[in-house]
């Protein structure tokens, strides 16, 4: 897939998964970045999680359970695609739909972040 943002395999199946889902999104990638801060920056969003690192669903070889935060549903989210730097935006209730996620109240919003 040499149209798609990123590298590597992790990159190529989170595209490929993306696309067989059916889902409407955005692939993005940026450089190094040192916070999730700087990752929301350089993708155009605004930082509404933690930064977990590798820990992928999209195009794993391994179903995960998936936890989506209640603070998902009804909004435009972004989530990491494989790779160090690559994202994938998208409207969190496909993505709950497609992943087969859980929906729990597991954050505690900051004020001002979630309204």
């Amino acid at each position: 897939m040499s149209d798609q943002p990123g590298q590597g395999a992790g990159a190529t199946r989170a595209a490929e998964a993306l696309a067989a889902s059916g889902i409407p999104h955005a692939l993005t990638a940026h450089g190094p970045v040192r916070s999730l801060q700087g990752a929301a920056e350089a993708r155009g969003v605004e930082p509404r999680a933690i930064d977990r690192g590798p820990g992928e669903v999209l195009g794993s070889s391994t179903a995960w359970p998936v936890v989506a935060d209640a603070t998902v549903v009804g909004r435009t989210i972004s989530i990491g695609a494989g790779a160090h730097g690559v994202a994938a935006t998208a409207y969190g209730n496909d993505v709950i739909r497609a992943l087969g996620a859980e929906v729990q109240d597991v954050t505690e919003p900051v004020a001002g972040q979630h309204d």
